[in-house]
C-alpha cells in the first residue's frame, strides 16, 4: 500500500478516535447573554405603583439603556464588564446617568452585580426544569430561578426571536398576595423581556405594590 496513503489513513484514525462523539454531532450554541464592550440594549419600561391608601395607580413610562463600557479584572482576576445603565424619560432624546452594574461570566453561569448586591442570573448548563439560587452570592433570602420553554420562539410586537430561554422567578398568586417574576433570554442579544409584579390586596381594600414590564426595544447585537 502507498505510504503517504497509509499515513493518512492513521491521522484519520486518530482524529476520530481522539474526539468525543459529543463533539463531532453537537454544534455550540450561541449565548444566551453575550458580552461585547459598545454593545447596548434599549428597554421600554411600563411601570404600574398601586397605592392603597390613597385608592389609585400611577403610570410611569421610560426608557432604560444598558450598554457594555468596559473592562478590567476584579479581585479574582477574572475579566469582569462594567455595565452602564442610562434612563430617558424623553424616548431616547436624551439620556440621564443612573448606576453601574458590573458582569461576569464563568464556566458555571453569568453573574450581575447591583448596587453591590451579586446575583446569579444563568446558570451553566440551560436545560428544562433546572433551577439554581439566584441570590446564592448575597445575603437575600433564597430565590430559586427555574429553567422553562427552552430554545423556543418569542415574540415581541412584529419581531420574532427563533431560540429563546424563559426563566422562572416568582408565581404565586392567593386571594392577597400575587408575586410574579420572569425573565427571557434570546440567543445572540440577551434579555428580552422581564415582568415583575408584587402586590397586596387586602379585602375590601385598593390594592397596593408595584408591577411593571420591560421589553426590548432596540439594540446594535
Amino acid at each position: 500500500m502507498n505510504r503517504q496513503l497509509i499515513i493518512s489513513i492513521s491521522i484519520i484514525t486518530l482524529f476520530y478516535w481522539g474526539c468525543k462523539p459529543d463533539e463531532l454531532i453537537v454544534p455550540n450554541k450561541i449565548s444566551l447573554s453575550p458580552i461585547k464592550i459598545d454593545k447596548y440594549i434599549i428597554y421600554n419600561r411600563e411601570e404600574l405603583n398601586h397605592d392603597a391608601f390613597n385608592s389609585q395607580t400611577d403610570t410611569i413610562k421610560y426608557w432604560i439603556k444598558e450598554t457594555i463600557e468596559s473592562s478590567f479584572l476584579d479581585q479574582e482576576n477574572d475579566t469582569t464588564y462594567r455595565l452602564l445603565i442610562d434612563h430617558s424619560n424623553d424616548e431616547g432624546k436624551s439620556w440621564e446617568f443612573h448606576h453601574y452594574a458590573v458582569l461576569k461570566e464563568d464556566d458555571f453561569g453569568i453573574e450581575r452585580t447591583d448596587f453591590d448586591v451579586k446575583k446569579v442570573k444563568l446558570s451553566f448548563p440551560v436545560q428544562n426544569n433546572k433551577r439554581w439560587d439566584i441570590n446564592m452570592f448575597n445575603n437575600q433570602d433564597i430565590q430559586y430561578g427555574y429553567y422553562n420553554q427552552v430554545d423556543e420562539s418569542f415574540y415581541i410586537d412584529d419581531s420574532t426571536f427563533d431560540e429563546t430561554v424563559t426563566i422562572k422567578i416568582a408565581d404565586r398568586q392567593d386571594i392577597i398576595f400575587t408575586k410574579f417574576e420572569e425573565e427571557i433570554y434570546a440567543r445572540g442579544i440577551g434579555l428580552i423581556q422581564r415582568q415583575f409584579k408584587d402586590i397586596e390586596t387586602q379585602p375590601g381594600k385598593y390594592k397596593d405594590g408595584i408591577e411593571y414590564t420591560e421589553t426590548l426595544l432596540q439594540t446594535n447585537w
